[in-house]
């Protein structure tokens, strides 16, 4: 049977690797936590920036469009359609 000294040594070894450990952890996060944020805002910018890009093609597309005038028919564009 363990002494009540082994035990206390052994819970005071695995708190200080814990400690150790948790050291370790908070020192990689410091460096990397700030790279991940960066590359998070480049990604959101990227996205933000497809979106109002084919926002505006869908635009132009829009605007220079060409109408289709049959002398028969009249009008051939989905806006003058009933």
């Amino acid at each position: 049977m363990a002494s009540l000294d082994q035990i206390v040594l052994t819970v005071d070894k695995s708190f200080a690797e814990l400690t150790q450990d948790i050291s370790r952890l908070i020192k990689v996060l410091t460096i990397c936590i700030p790279f991940i944020i960066i590359f998070l805002g480049l990604l959101f910018l990227t996205l933000v920036a497809v979106l109002f890009i084919s926002f505006y093609l869908q635009c132009m597309n829009y605007k220079n469009r060409t109408i289709e005038y049959n002398s028969e028919l009249g009008l051939n564009d989905p806006l003058f359609k009933k």
